[in-house]
């Protein structure tokens, strides 16, 4: 009928019923702050409700939670709204995550599919547009062997530029004999955060070892 957690930083409350193999429980919670989760720090108050449903063989949780603000280096987050969706999909991801927030530089949105294989985490479908950031790709993060990236990228005036562009790309793959990177990025008139430089053209590429990758760069400022 009912079910109730109360933590050192979290309560939750639950009731619902299992009726012919088909879940069907909701959810209500609520958190103080400062707490982490990963590389964010959630410092103010966070609510959030959802839903348990599916069958105990396909089970699907979804997740809503609202934050004060979120801690997120150079871009820090105020009213902040997350979706979190657990289900199987086709394509062997786990679920979808999503993030709407207001910054400094305005609205910031971001959204990724996600899977947890042994040891690590895979982002797909990435598109994250924020502080002049746009990003899209995929991204595998691992603890004991190689974490690998395929993203597109642009940053323009905001967070991480106060004026100009800078695009390109960035791959990391594993390879035998270790991970293998290429960078290719490209700056147009940008100038980096505190710099009294501006760079009119310039050019970073990169390809080979990861651990002692080879570069070149060229800029006229």
């Amino acid at each position: 009928a009912s079910a109730e957690l109360n933590g050192a930083a979290v309560k939750a409350f639950s009731a619902g019923v299992l009726e012919d193999g088909a879940l069907k429980f909701k959810l209500d919670w609520s958190a103080d702050g400062p707490f982490r989760a990963g590389p964010v720090e959630i410092t103010g108050k966070a609510s959030g409700s959802g839903a348990i449903t599916g069958t105990l063989g396909e089970p699907r949780a979804d997740l809503l939670a609202d934050f004060d603000a979120l801690d997120v280096p150079r871009l820090p987050l105020e009213a902040a709204h997350m979706t979190l969706t657990f289900m199987r999909r086709p394509d062997g991801s786990s679920g979808l995550v999503t993030l709407a927030a207001t910054s400094a530089y305005g609205p910031a949105v971001g959204k990724a599919a996600f899977r947890f294989p042994q040891g690590g985490v895979d982002l797909s479908d990435i598109a994250i547009d924020a502080g002049g950031l746009k990003a899209s790709g995929a991204l595998a993060l691992r603890r004991s062997t190689p974490s690998s990236a395929d993203l597109k990228i642009t940053l323009s005036k905001g967070a991480f530029l106060e004026a100009g562009q800078v695009t390109g790309a960035v791959k990391i793959i594993d390879a035998s004999g270790g991970p293998r990177a290429s960078l290719d990025l490209r700056a147009v008139n940008a100038v980096l955060p505190g710099s009294r430089v501006a760079i009119s053209t310039g050019r970073i590429t990169a390809d080979g070892p990861l651990d002692r990758l080879p570069y070149a760069a060229d800029a006229k400022g």
